[in-house]
This record gives structure tokens, sequence and C-alpha cells, in this order.
């Protein structure tokens, strides 16, 4: 009787439409709670797409920074997804 917004929206436009913004939207919020309030001031997500998260940072500082704490990024939004859905994180 009762569905949610989620599914209504689905049926209405399609998966396939739908499924890409609300990916970036989840991933965007998971970046803000996995990296924390400076780092998150400093980044702009660009895009996510085929398991690349693309990632532009203020300064060339932040984008060696971020360089070296990659692997523990990717690891705290994976272990929130449902799946490893991120196999790249690149800095701009």
């Amino acid at each position: 009787m009762f569905r949610s917004i989620k599914e209504s929206l689905l049926e209405i436009l399609g998966e396939e439409k739908l499924k890409p913004a609300f990916e970036k939207g989840n991933i965007s919020n998971l970046w803000q709670e996995s990296v924390g309030t400076s780092i998150n001031e400093n980044t702009t997500i660009k895009s996510f797409k085929n398991g690349i998260l693309i990632i532009k940072t203020k300064t060339p500082v932040w984008r060696n920074e971020l360089l070296f704490q990659k692997n523990d990024i990717m690891t705290k939004i994976n272990l929130k997804l449902e799946k490893n859905k991120i196999k790249d994180i690149r800095f701009l």
C-alpha cells in the first residue's frame, strides 16, 4: 500500500536515469562523514563514474596530503556503502 519516495521516483524516472545522481549524492554525504570538516571544506566532488571518484582540491598541498590518505578514505567510504563501489580516488 505505502511505498517510499525512492521507490516511486525509480518507477517514474527509471532506475538508470536516477541512479547516477543518487549515487553521487550518497557518496557526497559519506565523503563529508569520512574525511571531516577541514578536508571537506577544502575539497569538491567533481564526479563519480565507473567506480572512480574525482575530487578537486583547493591547493596542491591538499592534493598531496590526500594522496597519502587515499586508501584510508576509500576504505572508510566503502565500508559504509552496500558494495565496494569506489575503486579509485583521483585528486585534481
